[in-house]
């Protein structure tokens, strides 16, 4: 029985010591503690030996109760330090898991002892600093070549670094956000520092600091910031076109009655008669007037179009020398064609107030000598590219680039440039409608337009229009400035608006063409019921009382299917687009018009 027992107790020993040796050889710092320990417990197990030794070979006699004793202090010995074994493996279990979660979390996490160095340093923390690990340790905040910014782009001195500020208050600082430069990507990048102090025996032995990437969330708030300008510009053109399109119809009719009665009164004397001056200044103070209102309504993207199938080279190219005539023969102008065809689709009016307008800028900007340069290109945008403004669809767009090298416009300036009224031209010399005309004419084409400019070397305006791409037909067309050939036609006019129907029977009487007028839809159908000959052609405001231009028109084609249509009017164009009339292939001329805009337009319908 006694062999029995000391037999179990040194193999519980040796148990014991062979755990605790496997213990303490894995945990680190206790590389030389081990030899002790377990060199104890063997010793312990030749202590078990000799007794052993002494029933077996001396046959002597032992007390049995000290080994029963010494047996459970063997068993519990190895219970013990099989528990203290789980214990430090979970522990080291922890440890490691801790360290794999620190080296791969997205924060960057930097530990700095008290003076401020770095001593640990994760991965995503290299990788946001754009440093080493070894480049890191021993960096301090306070390193002058560790460029940091507030975000107002001002220096964020070392000293106010929330690691410095926590290592010398001992207070948590939240939440910092500063833009730091990273040399591997060669710019600032933004984060969010959260600093946590360690502390012992009431002394700040460390901080703790975390590092948060902000700079994509940044970028986002930069490109919120923008589309809310966009937004404000795009309420301030609804606003002002609100009150353009209010007055527009009536202020239009008046200033058609105006240029109408001067240009037939002026058609009636010549130009030694007394009143032929004063006449020719009222036509063109009408006519100025008349643009104004065209630039208030292009502006708020409610002008009336037409838009037609253009080669922007051809279109400049017949424009060129009359833009060489407004910039004058001391600046110097150049247009580079594109390769290909420029096809867009396009009113060749709305072509020619954005060249006026920016070749007149451009002069404004060079001064007495310089260079003007009108480019067409062609680009190709996919989804990713940045330079596409939001509101467009990628796709084949027609670049019109306006280059010049005057005196060039600051930040400021440039931010200002489409606002409703903005110039930079003294007082009396701009209406400073002109770019804000210009940025209606492209939104209202689906394009958008971007500037680029420098105090001292000039200033470049893209403006981008999406490329037709539909099979293109090509038509013959017979339209002629002559209007000296008379008419013999039958046309009849509807218009509800009194002065306007007189006004445009005289002129188109005055050509010869007989009139049938008619103030109301009504009286209209009763004319054209009642008249026995053929009615060639059929004049007829948009918005009237009864029924619109388009429903009288339909009715009227009933009676004559051959009968050709003109609708006029003064309203705008989300107005008219209603009563479809904007549509492909349809005539319309916009109030107010001058006597060769209505002859020339009744001519071509005419003879189509």
């Amino acid at each position: 029985m006694i062999i029995i027992i000391l037999i179990t107790s040194i193999v519980l020993q040796f148990l014991a010591a062979f755990i605790a040796f496997q213990i303490i050889r894995k945990i680190a710092g206790l590389k030389y503690f081990w030899f002790f320990t377990t060199g104890a417990l063997f010793l312990m197990c030749v202590r078990r030996i000799i007794p052993l030794y002494d029933v077996l070979i001396q046959n002597s006699t032992i007390n049995i109760y000290n080994e029963i004793i010494g047996l459970f202090l063997s068993l519990f010995m190895v219970i013990g330090i099989w528990g203290l074994k789980n214990v430090f493996l979970e522990r080291k279990q922890f440890e490691e898991d801790h360290k794999f979660l620190f080296e791969k979390m997205i924060h960057g996490i930097v530990y700095q002892e008290k003076t401020g160095k770095i001593f640990y340093a994760n991965q995503s923390a290299s990788e946001i600093l754009g440093l080493t690990i070894d480049q890191l340790y021993g960096k301090t905040s306070m390193d002058p070549n560790w460029k940091s910014i507030h975000e107002d782009g001002s220096d964020f001195p070392g000293e106010t670094h929330p690691a410095m500020i926590t290592l010398k208050t001992g207070k948590t600082v939240s939440n910092q956000i500063m833009g730091v430069f990273n040399p591997q990507k060669k710019q600032y990048i933004w984060v969010n520092i959260n600093s946590i102090p360690k502390i012992n025996n009431n002394e700040v032995v460390e901080a703790v600091v975390i590092i948060e990437d902000i700079t994509e969330r940044k970028n986002a708030e930069k490109e919120n910031e923008k589309l809310q300008e966009q937004l404000i510009q795009a309420k301030k053109m609804e606003s002002v076109g609100r009150l353009a399109g209010g007055v527009a119809h009536d202020f239009n009719n008046m200033l058609g009655v105006i240029i109408g009665f001067t240009e037939l009164s002026l058609k009636e004397i010549n130009s030694s008669h007394i009143l032929f001056s004063n006449l020719t200044e009222i036509n063109k103070a009408a006519q100025r007037s008349a643009d104004l209102t065209k630039q208030l309504l292009a502006f708020a993207r409610k002008q009336t179009i037409n838009p037609e199938i253009l080669n922007l080279n051809e279109t400049i190219k017949d424009m060129f020398s009359m833009l060489k005539r407004l910039i004058g023969e001391n600046i110097e102008l150049v247009f580079i064609q594109s390769e290909n065809p420029a096809i867009v689709k396009i009113d060749k009016s709305q072509v020619n107030q954005i060249l006026a307008n920016l070749c007149v800028n451009a002069r404004d900007a060079v001064g007495d000598k310089g260079k003007i340069i009108i480019e067409i290109k062609e680009i190709n945008f996919n989804e990713n590219d940045r330079l596409l403004n939001k509101t467009h669809l990628p796709g084949k767009y027609i670049i019109l680039e306006v280059n010049d090298n005057g005196c060039g416009m600051d930040k400021e300036t440039v931010s200002r440039l489409f606002e409703p009224f903005f110039t930079t031209k003294e007082l009396g010399k701009g209406t400073g409608l002109g770019l804000a005309t210009i940025y209606g004419i492209v939104n209202q084409n689906n394009g958008f337009i971007n500037v680029y400019s420098e105090l001292n070397k000039g200033t470049t305006f893209k403006i981008y229009i999406p490329k037709y791409e539909k099979n293109i037909e090509k038509t013959s067309q017979n339209i002629t400035d002559n209007i000296s050939v008379k008419g013999n036609e039958v046309i009849l006019l509807v218009e509800d608006e009194t002065a306007i129907l007189n006004l445009t029977t005289i002129i188109l009487k005055s050509f010869k063409y007989t009139v049938l007028s008619a103030s109301t839809p009504e009286e209209a159908l009763n004319i054209a019921k009642n008249y026995s000959g053929e009615i060639k052609l059929l004049i007829t405001d948009v918005i009237m009382p009864e029924m619109n231009g388009k429903e009288l028109a339909d009715k009227i084609l009933l009676l004559y299917p051959k009968i050709k249509r003109l609708f006029m009017s003064g309203y705008t164009a989300n107005i008219i687009a209603h009563h479809g009339v904007l549509e492909d292939g349809t005539h319309f001329i916009q109030k107010p018009f001058s006597i060769n805009e209505m002859i020339s337009k009744v001519k071509t319908i005419l003879e189509e």
